[in-house]
């Protein structure tokens, strides 16, 4: 962590990233084993042994990236202070087993037995890591998950990570005497983060190279715990006032300290998909922040609260277009908020293919069950420029179903007693084809993640 003030909040989870064979392996050992032993012990491996074991051994401050579960999605990128043994460039990619999205169930269930190490930007970590085959001792092709028997782990900042400097403004949490705290650091090569935290307790950071005057660094973090909130923290350079379009309307907050930050508080829980943020300059220069326009609603077949699915570019792999979806949270009470399965999704490229979709089955937790119930199926995707329109039909009739402004997604969701052979999904074309699918048919679906940097796959 690089000067944020807020000590350190997350256990660091170091779990083994191997063939999925080895892990279903460790599981099953894990089940044989007594009660309260450590059945994923490793042993003992000394550091300098690790040293000359691993292909390259840095040091570096986590990068904000796309998240997944909320953590950072795989690869994580670092930008590195020091190299301790190899060499490579300045930001490198470090494999996790988050993928951008879940297709599918096997994800779900080796990673539930897997695990990974959990990246957090702002972070400082050493990282002991194996590049991929042919790289050698250069990390300029990225880095494999490292091993749940290294020695790759959080470390306090020091050199040029711990000349940071900043300031700090806080916000009462509505109706609580809890306060929500922001704070600015900035340290070498242009690095800038802004830390939010509820009393103390580290939420949400936003950590990148700053680069030009025209950069912004933004956090949003929610607090469920108690009457539930959501803080928005903005920095950019010369900030005068931010304005935030919330479901209560616009609030407006001044910018303060060093700085600049302008954090805002609103009363519930707020998807950050769904708040529109203008950044108003020193000079009149106006910045838009406007992840809404990712972002596509369906009402819930049972009147609960409706779904949403976002689009976002693929991580790594830029040619990608990534679909997640998922039901939106209520904004009070604890109905939904602590039994609803993570987003899923599904990646396509609309480069080459005009769109792409599939349908999968929701699961939630009942409250008196230990096991997840199918509760809806969710049809998802993404339309390209040479589609028209995407509209679907099943027993309860058709519907056209509307595009997000940007990535152009679409979503909607069924009861379970609607299944995925009674859906028909029609894509027209720009020229007037009519092509229909299946609902038991996925189409066009592509991997997110390269294999090696994947962890699993």
């Amino acid at each position: 962590m690089i000067g944020d003030g807020f000590g350190r909040s997350r256990d660091v989870r170091r779990i083994a990233l191997g063939s999925a064979a080895v892990l279903l392996a460790l599981a099953g050992a894990s089940l044989l084993a007594p009660p309260h032993s450590d059945a994923l012990s490793c042993a003992p491996l000394s550091e300098r042994r690790d040293f000359r074991g691993s292909d390259v051994v840095f040091e570096g401050v986590i990068l904000s990236g796309p998240r997944t579960h909320d953590d950072l999605a795989s690869p994580a990128r670092v930008l590195v202070s020091r190299y301790l043994k190899g060499r490579g460039p300045g930001v490198v990619a470090v494999g996790t087993a988050e993928l951008q999205v879940e297709p599918g169930d096997h994800f779900d269930t080796v990673g539930a037995i897997a695990g990974d190490i959990h990246f957090d930007p702002g972070e400082a970590w050493r990282i002991y890591g194996d590049t991929p085959g042919g790289s050698g001792r250069s990390a300029a092709g990225g880095v494999r998950p490292p091993s749940l028997c290294g020695h790759t782990r959080r470390i306090p900042p020091a050199g040029a990570l711990a000349a940071v400097g900043g300031s700090a403004v806080g916000r009462p949490e509505p109706g609580s005497e809890r306060r929500w705290r922001g704070r600015l650091a900035r340290g070498e090569r242009d690095l800038g983060c802004i830390f939010l935290a509820l009393d103390g307790r580290r939420r949400r950071a936003d950590c990148r190279r700053l680069g030009d005057d025209s950069r912004s660094l933004v956090a949003i973090a929610t607090e469920d715990r108690g009457a539930p909130s959501t803080a928005i923290a903005v920095h950019a350079r010369r900030l005068e006032v931010i304005a935030v379009d919330g479901p209560d309307g616009p609030i407006e907050v001044d910018a303060a300290g060093q700085g600049p930050i302008a954090l805002a508080v609103i009363d519930g829980r707020v998807d950050p998909d769904s708040l529109r943020i203008h950044a108003l300059r020193a000079g009149g220069d106006e910045r838009v922040l406007d992840p809404t326009l990712r972002r596509v609603l369906a009402d819930d077949p049972r009147e609960a609260p409706p779904w949403e699915a976002v689009a976002e570019r693929g991580h790594p792999r830029r040619d990608l277009t990534c679909v997640r979806w998922s039901r939106t949270r209520a904004r009070f009470g604890d109905e939904f908020a602590h039994f609803l399965e993570p987003p899923q999704g599904e990646c396509g490229r609309l480069d080459s293919d005009a769109f792409f979709f599939a349908v999968r089955g929701h699961f939630e937790h009942a409250r008196d069950a230990g096991r997840a119930r199918l509760r809806r199926n969710v049809l998802f995707g993404a339309a390209g420029p040479a589609v028209e329109s995407v509209a679907v039909t099943s027993p309860a009739g058709s519907e056209e179903l509307p595009l997000s402004v940007l990535g152009r997604a679409f979503v909607a969701a069924f009861p379970r007693s609607i299944r995925h052979e009674d859906l028909a999904v029609t894509v027209t074309l720009s020229g007037g084809e009519a092509l229909v699918f299946d609902g038991r048919r996925s189409v066009n679906l592509r991997t997110p993640t390269r294999p090696f940097l994947g962890g699993l796959f």
